[in-house]
């Protein structure tokens, strides 16, 4: 199963240096995007690049996606219901 980190260079909550580099070397394969002036919550201040980064994760992790596509799903959890589904995939019948 891919893994993915996208963080924030900007994140005063939880540092990139402490919290976010250390998991490359934890986690084998993990996809790490660190983003210039990105704070603590990607998903309001640059939704498309949160969608395109677990786009790209999850294109990884499924040949056929079993969820609708992301531009069918509206307003600000849509990166949310991409990590639920990702977690809990619903295969085609």
């Amino acid at each position: 199963m891919p893994a993915g980190i996208l963080f924030g260079s900007a994140d005063r909550v939880i540092g990139m240096a402490i919290h976010g580099e250390p998991m490359r070397d934890r986690i084998g394969g993990l996809d790490f995007e660190a983003v210039d002036g990105l704070g603590h919550m990607p998903q309001f201040a640059a939704p498309e690049q949160v969608v395109a980064f677990i786009e790209r994760i999850a294109a990884r992790a499924f040949v056929a996606p079993a969820s609708p596509p992301l531009h069918e799903i509206s307003g600000n959890h849509a990166a949310d219901y991409w990590v639920f589904t990702l977690s809990h995939p619903r295969r085609p019948k």
